[in-house]
């Protein structure tokens, strides 16, 4: 997890992700016989706003053990910029999982026992059948982790609502205390600061998930899925610009061919995951990397 340090002293930026990462590792430290079958470290890093110089220094300097143990990175990277809206952005590998977890999380309880999946899920479009899953997308300590060794990544965060890009008083000196319990975590019936909880709730659930469960929760289906329908919009914007790519050498049937195989390997590969889930008592698994 990553724990930013800002230009100034700003509350969601800083004392925000703070608030939430002493929360969620309470449950962790339980002396009751628990472990998880998977290692969970908990990590900060300075020097984000420079070219995230701490967590980039630290993924070049631990890229072997990383690329060969790590399963995932979850970023904290100013989770609470608002209270309207959830943001999922993770990766398709990790997008039914953080479904998973979402589902066993309520909203506010006892006062909303509403799940945030079902919370999220009403922020979509009437007919959707499942909440939207953005990507990562950059600007934080996930990208040396998600783009450059390929470890899926998650970044979940509450923002104001769509139409804003973040909040107003983000990275500014006006961002207080004050701010925060008015405004962008204002409280509820249960208490202060509502969706720190939440989120701490949800990260606990996500990484027990991540790291209890006897086979690794990647579901590659998703992605393929997600490849295939921009791989799609890529190729009708290309020809829309131009039509002589064949002309000029340039051929997209190899890539969508490709993806096509790759959707076929999806398929036996879940369909073996799954039979050796069902068998994880009896087999040593092959996805508890660990």
């Amino acid at each position: 997890m990553h724990m930013t340090f800002s230009w100034s002293l700003e509350l969601p930026y800083y004392i925000s992700v703070c608030c939430v990462l002493h929360l969620f590792p309470k449950p962790l430290s339980i002396d009751s016989g628990f472990r998880p079958r998977r290692t969970v470290v908990l990590a900060s890093w300075d020097g984000e706003e420079l070219s995230l110089l701490g967590s980039t220094h630290f993924a070049e300097a631990f890229r072997i053990e990383l690329t060969r143990r790590a399963i995932a990175y979850v970023n904290a990277d100013c989770p609470i910029k608002g209270h309207k809206e959830f943001n999922a952005r993770t990766d398709p590998l990790l997008a039914d999982a953080l479904m998973f977890a979402s589902r066993l999380v309520p909203v506010d309880s006892p006062a909303d026992k509403l799940t945030l999946y079902d919370q999220w899920l009403a922020q979509e479009k009437p007919d959707a059948s499942e909440p939207e899953v953005s990507l990562p997308g950059g600007g934080s300590d996930h990208i040396p982790f998600e783009y450059k060794l390929g470890i899926p990544s998650s970044y979940p965060e509450y923002v104001p609502d769509y139409s804003m890009y973040t909040m107003p008083m983000y990275h500014t000196c006006y961002d207080n205390v004050d701010v925060v319990k008015r405004f962008l975590d204002p409280p509820s019936q249960t208490g202060p600061l509502p969706r720190h909880r939440l989120m701490a709730r949800l990260w606990l659930a996500f990484v027990l998930c991540l790291t209890c469960s006897p086979r690794l929760p990647y579901y590659p289906g998703r992605l393929a899925r997600r490849l295939r329908t921009q791989w799609k919009l890529l190729v009708n914007k290309a020809e829309a610009e131009r039509s002589d790519w064949v002309n000029q050498g340039v051929h997209f049937e190899w890539i969508s061919e490709e993806l096509l195989q790759f959707s076929s390997a999806v398929v036996y590969f879940e369909r073996l995951a799954d039979q050796w889930a069902k068998n994880c008592n009896r087999l040593v698994s092959f996805f508890c990397v660990d």
